[in-house]
């Protein structure tokens, strides 16, 4: 890291730039899990690496290390947040991405189905395990999230940084298939 991400995560910002990278970098692969430090090498969070896409690095930790229990507590309380919405309805975000601490992945709940979305393939890991730990957790009567009978996930070519193979295989297809209102047609032909 520079000393502008740096500044960055001190802020608890929870995304770093390529071009707030060392070259470094070129020696990780996609998904791998990364101790994050300072300029003068003191430990500040953990992040997770992707070799695609503007966001380099997403930090999934603002701690000086990984924190299982901090990650479940996490959950819980994005949990508890929603107390109010389960009580009027059953179809609402479970998890709300960077904004529960749990940056590129997204849940939603549709009665008994939950519904995963992770923004990016460096993440696949991650969000299994956090949906793992989220089904665990709502064991857990009390809290009141029921389970879900089941679960979607939505692949990060379709929803994220890595559509280059939704847009290039699958949105030709579907622009075949279905004849696109007025609307459509004028913004396909001014671009």
């Amino acid at each position: 890291m520079n000393r502008k991400s740096e500044i960055s995560i001190r802020r608890g910002h929870p995304w770093i730039f390529g071009g707030n990278l060392s070259s470094a970098t070129s020696h990780f692969v996609n998904g791998q899990w990364l101790n994050l430090v300072s300029t003068t090498n003191v430990p500040l969070a953990t992040g997770i690496y992707s070799t695609t896409g503007l966001i380099r690095i997403r930090v999934i930790q603002f701690l000086p290390s990984f924190s299982k229990e901090k990650m479940r507590e996490n959950l819980i309380y994005a949990l508890k947040k929603r107390n109010e919405l389960r009580k009027i309805t059953n179809a609402y975000r479970i998890l709300h991405g960077e904004n529960d601490f749990f940056p590129g992945i997204t849940i939603d709940r549709l009665n008994t189905t939950w519904v995963v979305r992770i923004y990016s393939s460096s993440l696949l890991v991650y969000g299994r395990w956090l949906v793992w730990n989220l089904f665990d957790i709502c064991k857990n009567s009390k809290l009141g999230e029921p389970q879900p009978k089941r679960i979607l996930f939505d692949p990060p070519e379709k929803t994220g940084e890595d559509k280059i193979g939704f847009k290039k295989k699958i949105l030709p297809i579907i622009l075949k298939r279905l004849p696109p209102p007025n609307w459509i047609n004028l913004i396909l032909t001014k671009t």
